[in-house]
Formats: C-alpha cells, sequence, structure tokens
C-alpha cells in the first residue's frame, strides 16, 4: 500500500495504478544440488592449454560452444577458459592472474567456477586443459576439463570438468582423482557462479576437513570460499549441479488499482492499492499516475 499527494489543476481527478513487470536474470535463483557420482576422461579432446615444453599459467582463451548456452538469460556461443579453473562469458575477458573469479569486479558477464585458484602445469607433470563436445544435437553437452592442475606451490594433481548441458541449461561441475600433499590451511578456492557483478553469485562453502558433498550453497560470498585439507579432498566423481529456473510463460498481471478517496482537491492525500496482481521472484513494479486516466502516464518516485 502507498501513499502519495498529488497536485492537480482539476478539484476532481481519477487516479490510475499502472503495473510494470521487468525480468531480471540472476545466477543467485539457480537452484543447487551435490551428488556422488563417476568422473569420465576426455577422449581425443581439443586442447586449449597444454604442457609441453613450457608451463601453462596464468592463460585465457576462447572456445566456441557448439549450441546456444543460455547463462543468466542470455545466450552465448562462445567462453573464455582461465587456466586458473573457470570459465567467464561475455566480451570482456577475465584478468590472466585472476583467481578469485566469483568476488572479482571484472566486467565479464558470469562466471562458472570449478576450482577458482592459481593453477599451473608443466611440461614435466603434463598436464593440460581440453574442451569436446559430447552426445548428439538437442542434447549435448560441451565439457572443459582441467588434467593434472597444480596448485601453486602446493603438491598433488587436481582433475575436474565443467559441462554445459544443451537446452536445459545446467551447469555441472564434476571432480575426477585429487591429491595433495601438503596439509595445511591454505588449500583454498572459489567454487560456484557469479552473474554479471559480483553482487549476483551462488557459491559454495566448506568448513576444513569437512567432506566435499557436505558443502553448502551460501548467500554469504567470500573471497576464498572453499577451504580443505588433504584429509577432505572430493572424492572422484564429486558432482556439483546447478539448475536454473524455468522460463516464464505467460502475460503478468497488473491487478486491479483503487485509490481512497477516488476524488479530492488538488495537493489532497490518498491512499493507492492494487489487488491481483502477478508477483513472482525477478518481478519489479512500478506505480505510475496520470491526470485524467490516460497517457502520458508519469512514475509515482519512490513507489515501487
Amino acid at each position: 500500500m502507498r501513499k502519495n499527494s498529488q497536485g492537480f489543476y482539476s478539484i476532481i481527478f481519477s487516479f490510475l495504478i499502472f503495473f510494470t513487470g521487468t525480468l531480471k536474470a540472476q545466477v543467485a535463483s539457480d537452484s543447487f544440488t551435490q551428488a556422488a557420482g563417476s568422473y569420465t576422461v576426455l577422449t581425443s579432446p581439443t586442447t586449449v592449454h597444454a604442457a609441453t615444453s613450457t608451463t601453462w599459467d596464468d592463460a585465457v582463451s576462447t572456445v566456441t560452444i557448439p549450441f546456444n548456452f543460455n547463462f543468466n538469460g542470455v545466450n552465448y556461443t562462445s567462453c573464455s577458459v582461465n587456466t586458473n579453473g573457470y570459465i567467464t562469458f561475455g566480451a570482456v575477458p577475465s584478468s590472466t592472474t585472476s583467481y578469485l573469479p566469483i568476488s572479482s569486479t571484472t566486467g565479464y558477464s558470469g562466471a562458472i567456477s570449478a576450482f577458482g585458484m592459481d593453477l599451473y602445469s608443466t611440461s614435466t607433470t603434463g598436464g593440460n586443459i581440453s574442451y569436446k563436445t559430447l552426445n548428439s544435437s538437442t542434447n549435448r553437452i560441451f565439457v572443459i576439463q582441467w588434467n593434472n592442475a597444480y596448485r601453486y606451490n602446493i603438491s598433488g594433481a587436481w582433475n575436474f570438468q565443467i559441462r554445459l548441458n544443451e537446452g536445459s541449461n545446467i551447469i555441472q561441475v564434476v571432480y575426477g582423482s585429487c591429491s595433495a600433499s601438503n596439509n595445511n590451511n591454505s588449500f583454498t578456492a572459489q567454487i560456484g557462479l557469479r552473474g554479471n557483478s559480483n553482487v549476483d553469485f551462488k557459491n559454495l562453502t566448506l568448513a576444513s576437513n569437512s567432506a566435499w558433498l557436505g558443502a553448502v550453497a551460501v548467500g554469504t560470498l567470500m573471497g576464498d570460499s572453499v577451504k580443505s585439507r588433504t584429509s577432505a579432498l572430493p572424492a572422484s566423481g564429486t558432482t556439483f549441479t546447478w539448475t536454473p529456473p524455468p522460463a516464464c510463460s505467460g502475460t503478468p498481471s497488473g491487478g486491479t488499482a483503487s485509490a481512497t478517496p477516488v476524488s479530492g482537491a488538488a495537493g489532497s492525500t490518498f491512499t493507492a492499492s492494487v489487488t491481483g496482481a502477478t508477483a513472482a521472484t525477478g518481478l519489479t513494479h512500478q506505480w505510475q499516475s496520470s491526470p485524467n486516466g490516460s497517457a502520458p502516464w508519469t512514475n509515482v518516485t519512490g513507489a515501487v
């Protein structure tokens, strides 16, 4: 219920409340599930970064997604692969030395982080980052895979994938064999989703030494959202899944507006209300007024 005073030149006036609905996609609205599954290494994938005669470290490359993947309400046919354990969407790439993709203020349009931390691999360890499309049209899965990725200054290899599902736009992060020899609490990473700014996110938190399947999606963004030790590494097959909410259908209803009193002298105070208006996550409302019940309509400041 809103109160507003409006000065009109006519003593008797009619007042109409107008409802507008605007959908705003937010990754924070995605549902999150976790499960123990299986990890399948890609066969004959396309390599993005390889540790051949040099080290892959702090690099970003753009790859093509062979179908429209809708992330945060926008269709994408490409993404940027950061060697530090995540991908981003949009024209603005991530920084090559950015290790915290969810809390970053860089202006990319979104991020999916499987293990956002300072990662690298060398010709000795033989690590690589690659991708491959699985299945046939309408049911394809685009997979980006990190093989033998090392946490900088910590021994042990990490293997994991980001999987983008055609049609459903479901996102999965699947972990393979993971190891580390340093039993300390500096083993941290960011895992989860970020929208087009760091105020829209769906990240996970994990207490030190807790099981990875005990991780929970949280609403408070931490600098390093997952903390782990060698006694609490993800088991092979650990799968995190983010599912976007179903697409809206139909037309939102503005409901029936009323004002009390329905007429009065210029500058008088009245109360406006509306019943039967559509209310749902992602909808915003704007009250508008008119001195004669027709265009032009004027937004009522502060009444949303």
